[in-house]
Order: structure tokens, then C-alpha cells, then sequence
């Protein structure tokens, strides 16, 4: 592989290497985000249990 081939191929693999990486933080930041709203709407779904158990 010539030079320029070799510069070419490396700086293919640092784009996809970042976009990788960026697609990885963006799905953690999502996979957070729904782990905090699932922990809040099933402490909701505790607190309507107990005022319908009550009743």
C-alpha cells in the first residue's frame, strides 16, 4: 500500500472509530434517559397501589 492509501485508510478508521463512539454515548445517554423514566413511572404505579388498596 502506498503512503497516501495508508493515510487515507487510517484516517477512515479514526472517522469510524469516533463514530462509533458517538453512536455508543448517544445510545447510553438514551438507554439512561428510559432507565430513569421506567424508575419513576413504576414508583408511581407502587403509589397508585397503595391508594387503591386503601380504598
Amino acid at each position: 500500500m502506498t503512503k497516501v492509501g495508508q493515510i487515507i485508510y487510517k484516517e477512515q478508521q479514526e472517522a469510524v472509530d469516533k463514530a462509533v463512539t458517538k453512536v455508543r454515548a448517544e445510545e447510553k445517554a438514551e438507554r439512561d434517559r428510559l432507565q430513569s423514566e421506567n424508575a419513576i413511572l413504576r414508583a408511581e404505579n407502587e403509589e397508585l397501589k397503595k391508594r387503591c388498596a386503601v380504598v
